[in-house]
């Protein structure tokens, strides 16, 4: 996964099949020594790649310090039977420039999707102290053609990350005003009444509040969206933890598809 500058890092390199125990290397030595490898390494300063499992899998840890892209470097594997068998990818990892507080309208992030977007971000910026006003916010800025359908998802980091993020999603779609829109097609609820199933479930007719896709069951969240009015229309993304118990650390995948 891709990853902020001075944000905690922790993701696997899994390997599955051959004969346990395995054997890891990385022939482009940039964990080594990254100020002696030139473009794509100086992104992999502060993060660490453990090649010392024998199960599965290595593991790449650390807390990033420079923009860029670490990478490509490339990972093998090697299993131990009579014969050894082996394998190799050549990975990478985008390191971006710290998202900074987006936790209202005024200082929502600002996303142009192109079509499709897909971006990791936390909860709360790493520099928030959980003491600060609403650090369970994320805004995101967009605008899309009045008319079209907009798909909004989130994927929990869980198990890619250690720890695993705790976040209980909720994805609230809003106008300029911060008032909800109510032209969504929302797969966790009837027009808004918890708990209820949908009755009309292929009708852009609920409210654009999604807590989880499946009701009690996945902490994950998702709405599709009719954009109203004319024109080109500005809308908001609201991220929320329903716990209120925002960490930085609580990383997820945001999705987003149909937006300009």
């Amino acid at each position: 996964p891709d990853v902020s500058v001075n944000k905690p890092y922790n993701a696997d390199v899994q390997a599955t099949g051959g004969v346990l125990p395995y054997t890891w290397s990385e022939t482009t030595a940039f964990f080594d020594d990254p100020s002696g490898q030139g473009a794509g390494a100086s992104a992999c300063e502060g993060l660490t790649l453990d090649l010392t499992a024998t199960s599965s899998p290595a593991t790449i840890s650390g807390t990033p310090v420079n923009e860029g892209t670490c990478g490509p470097f490339d990972i093998t594997v090697t299993d131990s039977q009579g014969v050894p068998e082996s394998d190799t990818k050549s990975l990478s990892i985008t390191v971006s420039a710290p998202l900074g507080r987006n936790d209202s309208i005024a200082d929502a992030t600002q996303l142009t999707t192109g079509g499709d977007l897909t971006i990791t971000a936390s909860i709360s910026p790493y520099a928030d102290p959980v003491s600060v006003a609403n650090p369970d916010n994320d805004f995101y800025e967009l605008t899309a053609t009045a008319g079209s359908f907009v798909t909004v998802e989130i994927t929990v980091l869980r198990g890619t990350f250690t720890p695993p993020s705790l976040l209980d999603s909720v994805i609230e779609i809003v106008d300029v005003n911060g008032i909800r829109f109510s032209s969504c097609r929302n797969e966790g609820s009837d027009d808004g009444v918890t708990g209820a199933p949908d009755s009309t479930p292929t009708l852009f007719d609920d409210v654009c509040l999604n807590d989880d896709i499946q009701l009690g069951v996945i902490r994950d969240s998702k709405l599709d969206f009719e954009v109203p009015g004319s024109g080109t229309v500005t809308f908001f993304v609201r991220v929320l933890d329903w716990g209120g118990n925002a960490r930085p650390e609580m990383q997820y995948e945001l999705t987003i598809t149909g937006a300009d």
